[in-house]
């Protein structure tokens, strides 16, 4: 979990795209797409990289797709780092 999480924060476009998350709490691949000046397969991309990683999820209402913060994710891969990298 912690190479893939480490992986998906390596690109400066997923980083942003995680940081836009995050901020905005919940978010369409619309306002992603709108947001960065990318395709929709280029968003999609990066995005498959965040969820992988557990870093984000995705909900649907009705035909909508929201993203947010993998809370628990986000926190698992931080007590992992502390574990193996912090003494």
């Amino acid at each position: 979990m912690i190479q893939k999480a480490i992986e998906a924060m390596h690109g400066d476009t997923r980083y942003r795209i995680l940081k836009e998350v995050a901020d905005a709490q919940k978010i369409t691949p619309t306002d992603l797409i709108a947001k960065f000046k990318l395709t929709q397969p280029a968003v999609s991309r990066q995005i498959g990289f965040l969820r992988n990683a557990q870093l984000i999820k995705c909900e649907k209402h009705g035909r909508n797709l929201y993203y947010s913060i993998n809370e628990s994710g986000i926190n698992a891969f931080m007590t992992r780092f502390r574990s193996e990298f912090i003494r």
